[in-house]
């Protein structure tokens, strides 16, 4: 998050023209590959945040009944396959495409000064409500004793690194994006501590909410298997029936689906700011630039509304690709100079004394500890599912590691051909002469 902030208040460009101007080589396809993945997240998060909008609306007007008795499962079918979908996909991106064609930067920031206040009071009223049902506390217990097993498992490792990228934002090219409106004077490592801190505690209060109202609920070993499910799952299958159970289950479920609401549109803003701002650095227009991107979303996105299976194969496939975003980025920084990143990038002015400056950990970690970490987890990866899965080199299986490398290939070998019409065609700020 440091890396990226820096990067984009000393570049003023977006991720394609970051990594096109940034360093001694020229990496523009680099650049392009962490737009990429960004952009495939638009396309399939749309859908899902189109969900909680269905969800919201069907138990504010008292359909919570219809998924009881087991009947979750058959609603949620009914509504993948009704067409209504594709309608529901597109409110929260022609939402969010409204703030950014009609707001521009500042919209986007009106709009998140008062969502993310409000998504996390949400959350803690949740929470408490959550924490308060008899049987609460064995939630609260699965949820923070450690299970030291899980560490042997690649898969732990993995889940876990996407989640913090996925949760922080880390990784995606979106804090770069946004730090081309920064002042020069930004103070870059206060502003990234307060982030990470503040999305830490939203998270364990999204827990709280969550986690002790499957236990309240459900007996002990059932609960277990439950969270087990993925999150698509829990959240859209098994949570409403367990709302039916609950008191004041016909108020909490609104208020959840609500509270999803203002997570996802709080995510898709930046996700579309961030091609919006690639199309911009080839000289469109901010307007015409927000069209392309809300009518491509809506146009790539339907693959994932009509099939559970590729919406499935898309999250992992590009869920697994923020991995590849970090260690581009290392490469990048490392290839500038990781000393010198930190002297003359992050810091850019001496005399600015009074913010919060990054010590010489900075270059330890980004020269050894992010490459190692990178080597690690995809040589664990690549050992397990050659030993242990027969078809891990399949790229049509939905999720296997044959089709994150078929389809990370495949971009990363047509965007390094382009590299150089890449390099060419971005723009710099100054250039598409834009204002805030």
């Amino acid at each position: 998050m440091i890396a990226e902030y820096s990067i984009g208040r000393k570049t003023r460009e977006g991720v394609i023209g970051s990594f096109a101007r940034f360093g001694k080589k020229n990496r523009a396809w680099m650049g392009g590959f962490v737009a990429l993945v960004a952009t495939a997240v638009l396309f399939y998060y749309s859908v899902i945040a189109g969900w909680c909008f269905y969800y919201f609306f069907t138990t504010l007007g008292g359909g919570l009944s219809e998924m009881a008795h087991g009947g979750a499962t058959d609603f949620f079918m009914a509504f993948t396959g009704s067409g209504l979908e594709f309608i529901f996909m597109a409110i929260p991106l022609l939402i969010v495409g409204a703030v950014v064609y009609i707001g521009g930067v500042r919209g986007i920031e009106k709009m998140n000064s008062f969502m993310v206040p409000t998504l996390f009071l949400l959350l803690v009223f949740a929470a408490i409500i959550a924490c308060r049902l008899p049987g609460a506390m064995e939630g609260v217990k699965y949820l923070f004793i450690p299970k030291w097993e899980y560490l042997t498992n690649y898969k732990t490792w993995i889940a876990a690194l996407t989640q913090s990228a996925w949760s922080t934002g880390a990784g995606f090219g979106l804090y770069l994006t946004y730090a081309v409106y920064v002042s020069d004077d930004e103070d870059i490592v206060t502003n990234t501590i307060l982030t990470g801190v503040g999305n830490n505690i939203a998270s364990i209060f999204a827990a709280l909410a969550i986690i002790p109202t499957v236990f309240a609920v459900l007996p002990i070993g059932e609960a277990s298997e439950v969270l087990s499910k993925s999150s698509v799952g829990l959240t859209f299958l098994t949570l409403p029936e367990l709302f039916l159970k609950m008191p004041l289950g016909s108020f909490f479920a609104p208020l959840f689906f609500l509270t999803l609401i203002f997570a996802a549109l709080s995510s898709l803003i930046s996700l579309v700011e961030l091609p919006v701002r690639v199309v911009m650095d080839f000289g469109v227009t901010r307007k015409r630039a927000v069209v392309i991107v809300i009518a491509s979303a809506m146009l790539f996105g339907s693959a994932s509304a009509m099939s559970l299976d590729f919406l499935d194969n898309q999250d992992f496939v590009w869920g697994q690709g923020l991995i590849i975003s970090g260690i581009f980025l290392a490469i990048l920084i490392i290839s500038y100079g990781t000393t010198k990143f930190r002297e003359e990038v992050i810091h850019q002015e001496e005399e600015m004394k009074t913010h919060v400056r990054v010590g010489g950990w900075f270059d330890t970690v980004v020269t050894y500890v992010i490459p190692a970490e990178f080597t690690a987890i995809m040589l664990w990866w690549a050992y397990e599912a050659v030993t242990n899965e027969p078809s891990w080199w399949n790229p049509f299986v939905v999720k296997s590691l044959g089709t994150c490398l078929f389809q990370w290939g495949v971009a990363m070998w047509i965007l390094y051909m382009l590299n150089d019409l890449l390099k060419k065609r971005a723009r710099t700020h100054e250039e598409n002469g834009l204002s805030l």
